[in-house]
Order: C-alpha cells, then structure tokens, then sequence
C-alpha cells in the first residue's frame, strides 16, 4: 500500500569524512506534508542542521495553495504571499508583503482558450515593476516577452513550431544587447537527434547529439563545445526512473556517476554521487539519504 508521507527528511553525506549515517547534523531539507499530500513546511538548512530558512504553505478545500510564508533562520517572517484563484482553478492573483510593510500584487490574464496571455506585477504605489506577455498560435506558444519598470522590454523569446515540432528557439535580453538562437533536429521516430546552440554571429558554439533512445528515454548523448566533449550515458530501472548516470569526457575518463535507488512506490531512497576532480584536488564522494515518515 502506497502510504502518504507525512514527513521527509533529507541528508548529505560526505563519504570521504567517513559518514555513514543520517545524523541531524547532516540534515539539509525537511519537508512536512498534510494528509493531501500538500507541503505545508519546508525547512532549509545551511549548513547542515542549522535553520536557514522556512516557507509554511496553507491550502483550500480544492489543495490550491492559497498562503505562503517565508522565515528567516531566527524565526523572523521575511515575506507572505496571498494567491487568489478563479472557478475554473486558474491563479489570478498574488499578492507579496515584505517586511517593510510594502506589497507586490501580480495580475494573471488569460485568453478565452485558458492561454496565460499576462503577468502585470504593480507596487503598493499602482508603478509597474515587470510585465510577461505570453503569445499563442493555437496551444503552441510562439513568443515570449518581459518587461522592465520603464515597460522597455528586457527579455524575448520566439519559438518556431514544424509540424508539431518545435525547430527553433530565439532568445533576446537587453542586459547582452544581442541574441542567441537554439535549433533542434529530430529522427524518423520524432525524438530529438539534435540540438545546435548559435552565438550572436550565427556561429555554433555548442552541440548536443542524441545518440541512442530506449523508447522514448534518452541512454545516451554527447554535448561539445570549443573546450570540452563530454559522452553522458543513463540507465533507467523497470519504471523509467534514471538509477545511474555517468558522464565520460573525450578521453573516456568519468568525470562524474550518480548512482539513484527507489523504493518500491517510486520514491528517491538514496542518491550516491562520486566527482573525479582529475588530480585537482580529492575525488568527491558524497551520498544524500531521503528517509520518510508516513500517515497511518
């Protein structure tokens, strides 16, 4: 029986320190859980066993978040956020009060097809702080633009659609002055056989080539660029969760393996990570424990 988590707890471990078990002192994340399954407190710590920070979530009878509360390490609340929802489950409204006292609202606008079309975000003041536009053809999103206080726009991004597919992508920010593109390949089955980054100057800096599928999962692929030729390879057990990752460089050397174990309802057990610092330094070896508490 798949039970509902309560609490989650989870751990990192430095093997090369000899730690083998889950202490409270090698606590990072501990996430609480209500009996929906919502999470209702999740606590950061940094470092290890010290409270960094904590977020506490509140819901309605529909489990759409509706209340979130950020604190600091010493308890202080640094922000709240309200969220307003619509009869057809669509977020319409949020509202963030810091600790000043002063409050960001954002509006959602949506199209008659439920598209998200806007986000307008205004200070207590009515002033524009950013604004997202979200354009569509049909479902397929074909154009994204964001906003700075001046409404001068600082971000765009265009998507390109073949028959289904997405063939390109344009990305634009007023911060570089210029823009990147992305394109995609696919093979005869309509998975990505691959992807080819452009500079400013049209010129490729960056590939990645999908080697080998298993169904629709990716087991291997290759990304290059002027520097470096790296081969990363993935196995996936019974339910297509990935439970070993190992990435190889142009000389067959691991630069990295992580290494996944699931229970058996699918939930990430055990993650175990090993880094070759290639004579840089000591080889990292580190393992993070998920250990849960359920509802009866």
């Amino acid at each position: 029986m798949n039970k509902q988590i309560s609490i989650e707890r989870i751990y990192n471990l430095d093997m090369n320190s000899g730690q083998t078990e889950p202490k409270q002192n090698l606590l990072t994340k501990e996430i609480f859980y209500d009996a929906q399954g919502n999470p209702t407190k999740d606590i950061s710590y940094n470092p290890p066993g010290v409270v960094d920070q904590t977020i506490e979530s509140k819901y309605d009878d529909q489990n759409r978040l509706i209340e979130e509360a950020c604190f600091d390490g010493e308890e202080e609340l640094l922000e709240k956020t309200f969220f307003e929802w619509d009869a057809k489950g669509k977020k319409i409204k949020e509202e963030k009060h810091y600790l000043d006292g002063s409050v960001d609202t954002t509006i959602f606008n949506y199209d008659s097809d439920g598209h998200l079309i806007e986000k307008l975000c205004k200070n207590d003041d009515d002033e524009i702080e950013y604004k997202e536009a979200f354009k569509f053809e049909g479902n397929q999103l074909v154009e994204y633009s964001k906003y700075n206080e001046d409404e001068e726009i600082a971000e765009k991004k265009s998507f390109t659609m073949n028959d289904g597919k997405l063939e390109s992508e344009v990305h634009w920010t007023a911060e570089e002055g210029n823009e990147t593109t992305k394109k995609y390949r696919y093979d005869e089955e309509g998975n990505v056989e691959k992807e080819l980054y452009y500079n400013a100057k049209k010129q490729l800096v960056k590939k990645v080539e999908y080697q080998k599928y298993r169904g629709r999962f990716i087991e291997e692929f290759i990304e290059e660029d002027p520097y470096q030729l790296n081969t990363t390879k993935l196995e996936y057990d019974e339910k297509n969760n990935i439970i070993l990752q190992e990435q190889f460089n142009q000389n067959g050397e691991i630069n990295h393996r992580v290494e996944r174990t699931f229970d058996q309802n699918q939930r990430l057990i055990e993650t175990m990570t090993y880094v070759n610092a290639k004579g840089q330094g000591m080889n990292l070896h580190f393992k993070e424990v998920h250990l849960y508490e359920y509802y009866d």
